[in-house]
């Protein structure tokens, strides 16, 4: 990358700083057949790819502007099917000698390849001359989850790319499938622990739970941040919380010092201990089949 065009991308950024205004990013999973299309980036040692996207252009919405990199980058028309969502971060620049800090809004698309075009500049010989990207690839769906600079850095929860249209899992085993809700919930753990859920409008089915129990000691697979085991736990019930998510775990150890936390799968839970009830609450359709 030449020193001119960072400091001209420098400058920009320096502007949308004083601005207090975001940098807008697209970014695609471009779908071809069974496989996706992505960028090589080869010379990263954390991840191997890149989707691909850039910048927003001043007076573009985000659908041109995706289908506008995609044919600089890759020469394909697509269809863009879907927004996959917006992210957020920031990432630090330097101009003229200050540091400082640019919000990024970076919309993720799902597209579909729809035809070759006749950009003849694409991709390593144009787009990407001077860049870190070394050519172009097509990966499968598991490699996109596990190779992708975009999921990695940003924790993106794409399931569309765990499911198929029927809501099946793909081709993969039951601990990968483990391994992808784990994954997701670790990384949504804080916003997941803070939603409003509402306890008022499960205490009846939570009451009849408890009326239910011939004793006093409960196990709450799936207890995520807690929420219900403490609820349980409001009745003098002895409560042992369990889940896979780490973060999770130490969020509900954090709040609730009135009920033991075990971080366990329950597929492999080890239970030493008798109970007189299990309680479980959007866990058991994540288990596997």
């Amino acid at each position: 990358m030449s020193n001119s065009y960072y400091n001209n991308k420098a400058k920009k950024m320096y502007n949308l700083y004083i601005n207090n205004l975001p940098c807008k990013k697209v970014y695609a999973a471009v779908k071809k057949g069974d496989k996706f299309v992505v960028l090589k980036d080869e010379k990263n040692p954390k991840w191997k790819y890149q989707l691909s996207g850039g910048g927003v252009e001043d007076g573009e919405d985000n659908v041109s502007a995706i289908k506008r990199e995609i044919y600089e980058e890759l020469n394909m028309n697509v269809k863009v099917i879907k927004s996959l969502g917006i992210i957020n971060y920031v990432a630090t620049w330097e101009f003229e000698g200050k540091k400082f800090d640019v919000k990024y809004e970076a919309e993720i698309f799902l597209t579909e390849f729809v035809c070759y075009l006749n950009n003849n500049k694409f991709g390593v010989d144009g787009e990407f001359d001077n860049s870190a990207i070394s050519g172009i690839a097509e990966i499968s769906k598991f490699e996109m989850l596990e190779n992708v600079s975009e999921f990695k850095k940003h924790n993106i929860l794409l399931d569309w790319l765990k499911i198929n249209s029927k809501g099946v899992f793909m081709n993969f085993t039951n601990k990968q499938k483990r391994e992808f809700v784990k994954d997701d919930y670790n990384a949504i753990a804080n916003l997941y622990a803070n939603e409003d859920r509402n306890l008022k409008l499960y205490a009846p089915y939570v009451n009849k739970f408890i009326e239910s129990l011939n004793g006093n000691k409960v196990l709450d697979v799936g207890c995520g941040a807690g929420e219900f085991s403490n609820f349980l736990a409001s009745s003098k019930l002895e409560v042992t919380g369990v889940d896979f998510s780490v973060n999770l775990i130490n969020i509900a150890k954090s709040r609730y010092k009135n009920v033991k936390f075990e971080l366990s799968d329950i597929c492999d839970f080890d239970a030493t201990n008798k109970f007189d009830g299990i309680f479980s609450k959007d866990t058991l359709f994540h288990l596997p089949d």
